[in-house]
């Protein structure tokens, strides 16, 4: 082999490696579990002026062109109380070139910096060992909090693409470092899976509260998508987009399955979609509730959101073992069942009374003392309720027809008989070949 074979494939190898670094999801555990172990002092708390002031110097081109593209896609995708000014995202990107040759000495013993807001920056900026800076945005109107999560938005200064910027507190008496850092593994699992939301960088930094404590905050950074399906149980979409995002759905389900885990809070909410020209991207997201195969606690206990969880787990945990599920089969079926009521939510939206009943069969085993005939009663409504929203028969033509065979699959994924459900790998099936009869009409 001659020395420039060898070369070119030296340097084809170091730009794979290097490609391969920066995309690559990182957190470093240890770290993370040893930042929040330790009290969160003034020390930990970095600002502007925790870094080197160099002298002024002259913009150049790149920068100017640099803070301009930013500035544009602040505009697009970011909303903010107070409307960034270009000249702030100048200072901004002058800030970020003065503070690079600083981080490989700070990253000799972390695995981030958090450089805090103050008036001459105008945003956040979060550097991580893996290379990736983000600007954060953390004034964003659209900001919202949801469980013990709060979103923001953030753009990832090299690639220059929005991202979602979450916080978590750690005080918050609803965070379990556990359970976050057995979420994050989850993601890991699944890197690169286009079906199942990934995140990008994750680390605890610290903030300084207005009374002058501080406190610590993990930060995640993850794919921005256009919001999640809840939305469209208000505003049903067209048939051939509802099912193929439901095709999406079930696949991102199957993909969990198939490395040994159950998603276990499948509902429209933990899906997030994009839209992208004139197609939708839909993913699976929150796993904070998911449980692998391998775990202790598998099938042990019943969790999820009331409305979508399985009548089987009610019947399981009312009587006298108290589990969930017994094996990894039941687990699957569970996350079957969710799947399907999500789809009739969609499907049916607020004329879905099957949900209503769903929610009272649930609500029933999380009020303590729940009596098991209390339960056979309700799920004796659900089956009336079910056969009349998915009768057995076929009598439609041309789109109607349609709309009876995806009604008929959703009624299979919830029947109320075990026998008579359906699984995954034909739900997926099926809704292949809906997709293709409805292009074929259009």
């Amino acid at each position: 082999m001659t020395r420039k074979r060898l070369q070119s494939i030296f340097t084809l190898l170091l730009t794979f490696a290097l490609y391969t670094s920066s995309t690559y999801a990182t957190f470093n555990e240890k770290q993370m579990r040893e930042h929040l172990r330790s009290a969160p002092s003034e020390d930990t708390y970095y600002s502007l002026n925790r870094f080197p002031e160099s002298a002024q110097e002259s913009l150049t081109d790149e920068i100017k062109n640099k803070s301009t593209r930013i500035y544009e896609l602040v505009k697009k995708t970011i909303s903010l109380e107070l409307q960034v000014t270009l000249s702030q995202i100048i200072s901004i990107v002058s800030f970020i070139e003065k503070m690079k040759p600083t981080l490989k000495k700070h990253f000799e013993t972390h695995s981030s910096v958090y450089v805090h807001s103050e008036s001459t920056l105008g945003a956040s900026v979060m550097a991580y060992e893996s290379g990736r800076i983000y600007i954060v945005f953390e004034n964003d109107k659209g900001s919202v909090s949801g469980g013990f999560k709060r979103f923001t938005r953030s753009i990832e200064y090299n690639s220059e693409k929005a991202h979602a910027h979450l916080t978590i507190r750690k005080k918050s008496k609803y965070t379990k470092l556990r359970d976050i850092i057995k979420e994050l593994h989850i993601q890991q699992a699944f890197e690169g899976i286009p079906s199942i939301l990934n995140f990008l960088d994750a680390d605890v930094y610290t903030e300084r509260k207005e009374n002058g404590h501080h406190e610590h905050v993990i930060a995640i950074e993850e794919e921005l998508f256009d919001g999640d399906l809840g939305a469209m149980v208000l505003k049903r979409p067209n048939l051939d987009v509802m099912i193929d995002m439901f095709s999406q759905m079930a696949k991102a389900v199957k993909e969990m399955h198939g490395k040994r885990y159950v998603h276990r809070d499948i509902k429209p909410d933990n899906f997030l979609f994009r839209l992208e020209n004139a197609n939708i991207h839909v993913v699976l997201a929150d796993f904070g509730l998911s449980e692998s195969r391998k775990s202790s606690e598998f099938g042990q206990y019943m969790c999820g959101t009331s409305g979508f969880i399985d009548l089987k787990q009610c019947v399981y945990v009312s009587s006298e073992d108290g589990v969930a599920f017994h094996d990894f089969k039941e687990g699957k079926e569970a996350d079957v069942f969710s799947l399907g009521m999500s789809f009739a939510e969609i499907l049916l939206g607020t004329e879905n009374r099957l949900a209503t009943n769903t929610r009272q069969v649930n609500d029933i085993i999380f009020d303590e003392g729940a009596e098991k005939k209390k339960v056979e009663k309700a799920i004796e409504k659900f089956k009336a309720l079910h056969a009349e929203e998915f009768p057995n028969r076929k009598n439609f033509q041309g789109n109607k027809d349609i709309l009876f065979r995806l009604r008929d699959l959703i009624g299979r994924m919830i029947h109320p008989e075990d026998n008579r459900r359906i699984h995954l790998t034909e739900v997926i099936e099926r809704l292949g070949r809906l997709n293709r009869d409805v292009i074929r009409m259009k």
